[in-house]
C-alpha cells in the first residue's frame, strides 16, 4: 500500500478523517505511549532537554532563523503544550506552526537590548528558552505580533492595535475576546508572568505609538496608518507593509 498521508487520530473527527481516506492511500495508524519520546505528545519532565541542547549547535538546524538546536527543542515543546495549534486563529497544520517568543532571543527593535534583558530578570527568567516565555503560533499571527500589533493580557485577553482592527474585521472581532488556552498552557510553570506580559504590552504601546507619530502627514497607509510628507517614500512603505505582506489571507473563523 503507497502510504500518502500520515495522521494523528485524537478525537471522533479526526478518526472520521482517518475513514474518509480511499483505501489506497489510508493513512497508517501509529501508536505511542504518552511518555514516549517521540510520541507527539511527549513533554519532558523537565528542563533537562533544553539544558542538553543548549550545549549542542546543528549545521543543518535552518528553523527560526538557524539559531540552533534549542530553539528547535524550545519550539517543539511550546506547540506541544498547546497541542500543537495556533493559540490565535484555528491554524493546526504542523508545517505553519512556530514557537513565538514573547521576550525575544533577539533585540525587536535598536536599542531594546537592555529592556530584554531587564524584563527577562524581572520574570525570573534564566533566558528566553523556557515554556513560559513562548506561545504557539502560525506564520501569519507570529508577523503581526513580531511588529506589535496585538498581544494579551494576563487572562489570556486580547488587546488589538487600532490599525489592525481598521484594517481587518476577523481582528477587530478578536478584541476582548481570548486566546486559546490548553489544561497544559494553564501550569503555572507554562503561563507568562506578569513581567513577560508587560514586557510585550510596553512594546506594543511604543510601536502603536509610533505608527501614529506621523499621522499629520498627507500619505498615510490604509492598513497600518504609517504617515509620510514625500509620495516616494509613501509607495516604498507600501511595498514593505506587514499588513500587505501577510502569506495568506486571514481566515475567518468558523470558515475553511
Amino acid at each position: 500500500m503507497n502510504v500518502a498521508h500520515r495522521a494523528q487520530l485524537r478525537d471522533s473527527d479526526s478518526f472520521k478523517t482517518f475513514l474518509a481516506f480511499p483505501q489506497e492511500t489510508q493513512p497508517l495508524v501509529y501508536l505511542w505511549k504518552r511518555d514516549q519520546a517521540d510520541s507527539p505528545d511527549f513533554i519532558p519532565a523537565n528542563e533537562a532537554e533544553v539544558a542538553e541542547a543548549k550545549s549542542v549547535t546543528t549545521a543543518d538546524d535552518t528553523s527560526n532563523g538557524s539559531r540552533g538546536s534549542v530553539q528547535t527543542v524550545w519550539a517543539k515543546r511550546v506547540k506541544q503544550i498547546d497541542d500543537w495549534k495556533c493559540v490565535v486563529c484555528p491554524e493546526s497544520m504542523r508545517v505553519n506552526l512556530i514557537g513565538a517568543h514573547l521576550i525575544p532571543v533577539k533585540p525587536m527593535q535598536p536599542g531594546m537590548t537592555g529592556a530584554q534583558k531587564a524584563a527577562l530578570r524581572a520574570a525570573n527568567l534564566e533566558d528566553a528558552y523556557e515554556a513560559r516565555n513562548g506561545m504557539t503560533m502560525c506564520s501569519n499571527c507570529s508577523i503581526l505580533f513580531d511588529k506589535g500589533f496585538f498581544y494579551f493580557e494576563g487572562d489570556g485577553t486580547f488587546w488589538i492595535s487600532d490599525a489592525l482592527k481598521l484594517s481587518n474585521a476577523v481582528w477587530a472581532a478578536r478584541e476582548g475576546t481570548k486566546i486559546s488556552r490548553t489544561t497544559k498552557r494553564l501550569l503555572a510553570e507554562n503561563w507568562p508572568s506578569e513581567p513577560i506580559i508587560a514586557f510585550r504590552r510596553n512594546f506594543c504601546m511604543e510601536m502603536q505609538k509610533q505608527r501614529h507619530k506621523h499621522d499629520d502627514k498627507p500619505f498615510q497607509c490604509s492598513k497600518c496608518g504609517t504617515g509620510y510628507k514625500q509620495e516616494k517614500k509613501y509607495h516604498e512603505h507600501i511595498a514593505s507593509c506587514t499588513l500587505n505582506m501577510l502569506k495568506t489571507p486571514v481566515k475567518e473563523e468558523g470558515k475553511k
